[in-house]
C-alpha cells in the first residue's frame, strides 16, 4: 500500500488531482481518494491518517485494482525489489503479496495511530513530569527553610544549656549580663 501511495501522490499528503478520470473527479491525498466528484469525500481527507483510513475502506470494498497505479504496475518501482507473484497462479487467482499489502497497510495505520496518540499525550506527560519535579523542588525548599528556622530557635535554647553544662559557674554571670544588656 505504501508503494501505491508513492505512485499515486509521490508521497505528498496534500496532493490533489483535479483532472482525474478525464476531469470528472478530483482525487485527494496520499492514496488519491475520490468519491467520483470534485468534492472531498470526507472531512480532512488530506490528513494522512484520514486518507489512510479511507484507503483501507477502499481496498476492502474494491481491492487493490481500484488504483490505476496498481493495475498498471507503476507502484512496482517503489517496492524494495519485491513484486507480486504473477506466474504459476491459476486463472483468476491473486498472489499472496496482495494480502500482505493489506496487512502492511494495517501495520502502517497502527503505527500512524500510535504516533498520533504519542504526539497528543507526550506534551501532557511532560507537563506532569515537570510539574511534579517542580512541586518536589518547592516542597524541599520549604522543608529546608522550616528545618533552618527550627534549628535556629532550638540552637538558641541549646546554647544556654551548653554554657550551663560546660561551665555552671558562668550561668549566674550570663544571666546578669543578659539583664544588663551586655
Amino acid at each position: 500500500m505504501a508503494a501505491i501511495a508513492l505512485a499515486e501522490s509521490s508521497g505528498n499528503p496534500t496532493a490533489t488531482n483535479a483532472t482525474d478520470n478525464g476531469g470528472t473527479q478530483t482525487s485527494w491525498g496520499l492514496w488519491q481518494i475520490s468519491d467520483g466528484t470534485h468534492n472531498q469525500p470526507v472531512a480532512n481527507i488530506l490528513d494522512p491518517n484520514v486518507n489512510a483510513a479511507q484507503a483501507v475502506k477502499k481496498v476492502k470494498s474494491q481491492g487493490l485494482s481500484a488504483w490505476g497505479t496498481y493495475t498498471s504496475g507503476k507502484y512496482k518501482q517503489f517496492m524494495s525489489g519485491a513484486a507480486p507473484v504473477t506466474t504459476g497462479l491459476p486463472s483468476g487467482s491473486s498472489s499472496v503479496q496482495d494480502a500482505s499489502a493489506v496487512s502492511d497497510l494495517g501495520d502502517s495505520i497502527g503505527k500512524g495511530l500510535g504516533d498520533a496518540i504519542s504526539s497528543v499525550f507526550s506534551p501532557v506527560i511532560n507537563v506532569l513530569i515537570w510539574g511534579t519535579e517542580a512541586l518536589l523542588g518547592i516542597a524541599l525548599l520549604i522543608g529546608s527553610v522550616i528545618v533552618l528556622i527550627n534549628n535556629s530557635a532550638a540552637g538558641k535554647e541549646l546554647e544556654g544549656d551548653a554554657i550551663t553544662i560546660a561551665a555552671p559557674e558562668l550561668t549566674a554571670e550570663t544571666s546578669i549580663a543578659k539583664k544588663a544588656g551586655i
